[in-house]
C-alpha cells in the first residue's frame, strides 16, 4: 500500500512480538517492496527506489530495537518472496528430562526396555512413548512413568506384522508405520489394533535418518518415496493425512557445490564412502502446505520452496562464524587416516579432505508437529537448536542435546524424544520437555 506521508509505493510497519521467556516484547521492522521473482539459487535483491530515507530510518530503528530487547526481526517482501532476517539473542528455553528407557542386555528373559535396534521414536497424542525396534519387529509403548503399556506387531507379512520398521508418525490418532520390506504403511489404532494399510515402495533400503516420515503437523505427514520415470526413478515426498494420500512433491535437487564425501575404490574391488569432516551439506525437509525447506549448511539461510520449485520465503540468521580449531580437525580425520592405514593402495576422490577455516553454520534442519522450523546451529556458545514460528520469526532456543544421528528425534509441541547410544551399542530413549513456562 502507498505511504501517504512519503508518497512511496512501499510500506513499513513496526510489529510487537511477544517473547516466550518474559513479559518483554521484541520489535520487527517489516519492509514491503516489489521486485522480480526469485528462486533458491538466484535470490532476489532489494531494488533501489526513491525511499532510501525510509529504508535508512527503518534500519536505524531496527538497531535501536535490538539494543533494547536483544532480538530484532526484519521482514522484507521482494516480489513473491518474503525475506525474514533474525538478528540478536533468542530467548533460551530450558530442557528438562522426564523419562529414560533402555537397558543393557541381560542373561535370561530380556527386560521390557532392552532394545535390539531402534529405528524410530515418537510421542502419541495421548503422551505415550512409542519405540520402533527393527531387530525385534515390534513397537513398544511406554507410559511416561516408564511402565510398558503394550507391544504391537511381530515378524511377518500379514496384518499386524512387520518386516522392516523404518519410521513412526501420527495423523490425528492413527499411527502410521513405514514398513519398506513389506512395501506398505500400516495404520494402527490407539489401542494397537490393525486398521488397514497404504502403499509404499518395496525392496528399498537405506538409513532411517533419510527413509522415514517427516511430520509437519498433527494431521500432515510426508513420507520419503520413489516415483518411476522413463529415465529411472525420482525421489519424492508423499503427503499423508487422516484420509490417505493427499499430495506428492518432488524432492529438491542438490545444487552445485564442493563434495561432502570422499569415494574410495579399494584394491579388492570394493567401494568405501567417507564423510568429509565439517564439509557443507545440502539438507531438506518437507514443510506445511506442500513446501520444502532447504539449506546449504555453509550459510544460515533457509529457503522455502513451493511444489513448483519457486522460492516463497527465505529465513536468515545473523551469526558470527565459528573457527575450526586444529585439534578438532585432527580428531575428525581419524576415520580417514584409519582407512588409509588399512587400504594404502585405495584410489580416493578427492584424494584427501581439505580443512575449512570455519565450521558450517547449520548442522541440521527439522520441522516439528506444530509446523515450526528447528535449526541446529553452530554458535560461539556451542551448538544450539533455534526454533522459528511458521512465519520464520525466531521464538526460542535450547542447547543441542547429544543424540544418535542415525535416528531422527521426535519434536512435539513441548516435548522431544531422541535416542542415545553408548560405546557398547546399548540404546536408550530420552524424553524431555521444553518451553519457557511450566
Amino acid at each position: 500500500m502507498a505511504d501517504e506521508h512519503t508518497g512511496c509505493d512501499d510500506s513499513s510497519v513496526i510489529r510487537s512480538l511477544p517473547t516466550l521467556s518474559s513479559g518483554r516484547t521484541i520489535k520487527a521492522a517489516a519492509l514491503h517492496k516489489r521486485g522480480s521473482r526469485a528462486r533458491f539459487n538466484k535470490p532476489a535483491t532489494l531494488m533501489r527506489g526513491t525511499c532510501v530515507a525510509l529504508l535508512l530510518a527503518l534500519l536505524a530503528c531496527g538497531k535501536q530495537t535490538q539494543e533494547e530487547a536483544g532480538l530484532v526481526v526484519r521482514v522484507d517482501t521482494v516480489g513473491p518472496v518474503v525475506h525474514v532476517r533474525n538478528a540478536g539473542t533468542a530467548p533460551l528455553w530450558p530442557l528438562r528430562p522426564i523419562l529414560t528407557v533402555g537397558s543393557e542386555a541381560s542373561i535370561g528373559e530380556p527386560s521390557d526396555d532392552e532394545f535390539g535396534q531402534v529405528n524410530s521414536v515418537g510421542l502419541s497424542p495421548a503422551g505415550d512413548l512409542f519405540v520402533a525396534d527393527q531387530l525385534n519387529h515390534e513397537i513398544r509403548v511406554f507410559g511416561l512413568d516408564g511402565g510398558l503399556r503394550m507391544r504391537i506387531g511381530r515378524e511377518g507379512q500379514g496384518p499386524g506384522e512387520f518386516r522392516s520398521l523404518y519410521s513412526l508418525a501420527w495423523v490425528g490418532t492413527t499411527l502410521l508405520v513405514l514398513d519398506m520390506r513389506n512395501g506398505r504403511i500400516a495404520e494402527i489404532g490407539p489401542d494397537g489394533s490393525w486398521l488397514g494399510q497404504r502403499e509404499a515402495p518395496g525392496g528399498v533400503s537405506g538409513p532411517p535418518s533419510m527413509i522415514r516420515f517427516y511430520p509437519v503437523g498433527n494431521t500432515e505427514v510426508y513420507a520419503w518415496s520413489l516415483r518411476p520415470e522413463p529415465t529411472g526413478v525420482r525421489r519424492v515426498f508423499i503427503r499423508h493425512g487422516t484420509s490417505g494420500v493427499e499430495a506428492e512433491i518432488f524432492q529438491a535437487m542438490r545444487p552445485d557445490g564442493p563434495p561432502s564425501s570422499i569415494t574410495c575404490q579399494r584394491p579388492d574391488g570394493g567401494i568405501t564412502f567417507l564423510d568429509i569432516p565439517f564439509a557443507p551439506e545440502f539438507l531438506q525437509h518437507p514443510a506445511p502446505g506442500n513446501q520444502i525447506a532447504v539449506v546449504w549448511t555453509a550459510v544460515y539461510r533457509i529457503a522455502f520452496l513451493s511444489s513448483e520449485g519457486d522460492t516463497v520465503r527465505i529465513v536468515e540468521r545473523d551469526q558470527d562464524p565459528v573457527p575450526l580449531a586444529p585439534d578438532e580437525w585432527d580428531a575428525a580425520l581419524r576415520e580417514f587416516r584409519s582407512f588409509r592405514a588399512e587400504w594404502p593402495g585405495a584410489s580416493c576422490q578427492p584424494r584427501s579432505p581439505s580443512k575449512p577455516d570455519v565450521k558450517p553454520a547449520v548442522k541440521d534442519l527439522l520441522i516439528d508437529v506444530e509446523g515450526r522450523l528447528w535449526v541446529e546451529a553452530t554458535t560461539t556458545q556451542g551448538d544450539m537448536w533455534e526454533i522459528f514460528d511458521r512465519d520464520g520469526v525466531l521464538i526460542g532456543s535450547l542447547p543441542s542435546f547429544a543424540r544418535s544421528r542415525r535416528v531422527p528425534p521426535y519434536l512435539g509441541k513441548d516435548r522431544v524424544a531422541y535416542v542415545l547410544e553408548d560405546s557398547l551399542g546399548v540404546q536408550r530413549v530420552e524424553v524431555a520437555e521444553f518451553g519457557s513456562q511450566r
